[in-house]
């Protein structure tokens, strides 16, 4: 594959800039080898996390869960809390929109 395949313009503020070029240099880096050794960590705990979620629950986690959740009503009487799912979903689509344009 070319290299101008994998290239990926980001914008990014001038500040962000200097803060990577600093760090790159403070490290004999270039700045694409800075940020690709950063990038590179950061998908290796998200691959790492995602793996995680995938674990089954125990019944032992059920227990504590469901014993937070009746601490958490008796904390709270008569609040009802929203599942956030849908506000969550429509947050990501208005950040991914925003960043899109």
């Amino acid at each position: 594959m070319e290299t101008q395949d994998q290239d990926i313009m980001v914008g990014i503020s001038p500040e962000l800039y200097q803060q990577v070029k600093i760090v790159a240099a403070q490290k004999n880096l270039s700045i694409r080898e800075y940020l690709e050794e950063v990038l590179e960590g950061i998908m290796s705990r998200e691959t790492s996390t995602s793996q995680e979620q995938g674990r089954p629950m125990t019944h032992e986690t059920f227990e504590e869960l469901r014993q937070l959740r009746e601490r958490i009503k008796r904390k709270h009487p008569g609040q009802t809390f929203d599942d956030s799912t849908e506000l969550i979903r429509q947050m990501r689509e208005e950040r991914s929109q925003y960043l899109a344009d």
